[in-house]
């Protein structure tokens, strides 16, 4: 899906979203409809020769099912187009940029409860079983101390203890000897100082995989030289992706744990 935060002009925006869904036949009368407008008149405003205005704006951004920070964003990168003046405009473009690098703030994107900063943060973070553990149990089929302890392949009193902390913390619940969720998936902020060690727990976890020669897993690195623009459009693109596997991930049935990890950085 197109994001609305690549834009900084309308036009092009609506243009995109237009080519991504390949041109749908009657998509433009489609557009002008919801946009509550004349056909004739959208067709101006594309050509640069009229402008939309928000009440056009808003209908559009129904029709292509934007949220609503979404659909604000588009009313703003809307007011940027048609700015008068360079004081207007460079206002706006400043909010543009602001409200673009929240945007790639994954903790605002993916929008997830975190543990407080403390004992329990810190032994949360302290290994990847401890989150991998705690995914385990939006399974059906692990749902004991047993069943969880041999799939991953710890040490039964290793994966007890985990789960007995993880109960005092209020991630789980037991009943009997069956363990469930009490809380779901749980997002580390980019400024937590354990940041980097989780990271470094599911990367290390990530390159151990990649020596398993009967493993299907995916792994990937590369070091290329590229512009600063085309840097940008492959950061945009990558957060997009996350985007979009949270609405796969989402409604998916829980039938095996996966990882995943993402990296694109300047060296």
């Amino acid at each position: 899906m197109v994001s609305v935060y690549n834009f900084d002009d309308y036009r092009k925006y609506i243009e995109a979203v237009v080519k991504e869904r390949k041109n749908a036949w009657g998509i433009w009368s489609q557009i002008a409809k919801a946009a509550g407008c004349q056909s004739t008149y959208l067709t101006q405003s594309m050509k640069g020769r009229a402008e939309l205005t928000a009440d056009h704006v808003i209908g559009i951004a129904e029709f292509f099912e934007l949220s609503s920070d979404e659909t604000q964003f588009f009313i703003l990168i809307l007011d940027y187009g048609r700015a008068a003046t360079k004081k207007l405009k460079d206002f706006l473009y400043e909010k543009i940029r602001k409200t673009k690098k929240d945007q790639e703030d994954l903790a605002k994107r993916i929008n997830q409860p975190r543990l407080d900063v403390g004992e329990k943060e810190t032994l949360y973070y302290s290994s990847w079983y401890w989150s991998a553990i705690h995914v385990m149990l939006s399974i059906p089929i692990y749902k004991t101390t047993a069943k969880i302890s041999e799939r991953l392949q710890l040490p039964l009193e290793q994966t007890k203890f985990v789960l007995t902390q993880m109960k005092v913390y209020g991630l789980v619940k037991q009943e009997r000897d069956h363990w469930t969720l009490a809380a779901g998936d749980i997002h580390i902020p980019k400024h937590s100082p354990l940041i980097g060690m989780h990271h470094q727990n599911w990367r290390t976890r990530a390159v151990m995989d990649s020596t398993n020669p009967f493993s299907d897993g995916l792994h990937f690195t590369g070091v290329h030289s590229m512009s600063f623009q085309d840097a940008a459009k492959i950061k945009s693109l990558l957060l997009d992706l996350v985007d979009k596997n949270k609405r796969i991930i989402a409604p998916s049935p829980e039938e095996e744990a996966f990882c995943i990890n993402l990296d694109f950085f300047k060296i």
